[in-house]
């Protein structure tokens, strides 16, 4: 995660309350399972659904099935925003294999491995948002336009931009990092 410029940081608090950027800050940093749990329901909440955070996201109520169809929902949402985003035929192969990689991921999802899955979930966001907005997604002022045309997507991209890329979390953070990335999408 690289560090927020103070002028962003300002245009982040217009669209974010203060504890979710606390909450954001914490899991980036690499905090306890139970740290995550109570940071993902901050993050929930900006995402639009902190009920069906809380019903799957901690293991000791957690239901099997409520958190499958959850993942399916964020499989069809994510593989339909893809397969509907036009692209410039340079790009179609990258869509391609997006849409392949999502599915191999799915799999590794269904079968609770959010360890193994974060750094290519990962990437397939990013991936996703570059074929929906081109290569502005790259660039630093992509950000404040984000927040500007969807403030929920703008909210989303910062929390997406925010993770680390190669976390060293317990396994417990992996599953609330994972479930909040879907929890946007599942419901985009």
């Amino acid at each position: 995660m690289e560090s927020i410029a103070p002028e962003k940081l300002e245009l982040l608090k217009q669209f974010i309350e203060p504890d979710t950027l606390d909450a954001a800050a914490c899991l980036a940093a690499g905090c306890t399972y139970e740290q995550a749990l109570e940071a993902g329901r901050c993050i929930a909440r900006d995402f639009g659904d902190m009920q069906l955070y809380q019903l799957i996201a901690d293991h000791r109520c957690a239901d099997a099935a409520v958190e499958q169809h959850f993942i399916t929902s964020f499989h069809n949402n994510l593989n339909l925003l893809i397969e509907k985003t036009w692209v410039e035929k340079t790009d179609e192969a990258r869509k391609s294999l997006v849409q392949y990689r999502l599915s191999k991921v799915y799999e590794q999802l269904q079968h609770g491995d959010y360890v193994n899955s974060y750094d290519e979930l990962l990437t397939i966001l990013y991936d996703a948002v570059f074929l929906m907005f081109g290569g502005d997604a790259r660039e630093p002022e992509f950000l404040e336009y984000a927040l500007r045309i969807d403030p929920q997507f703008g909210v989303f991209w910062w929390f997406l931009y925010s993770m680390p890329e190669q976390p060293v979390w317990e396994d417990g953070v992996f599953r609330v990092v994972s479930l909040l990335f879907m929890l946007f999408i599942a419901n985009y």
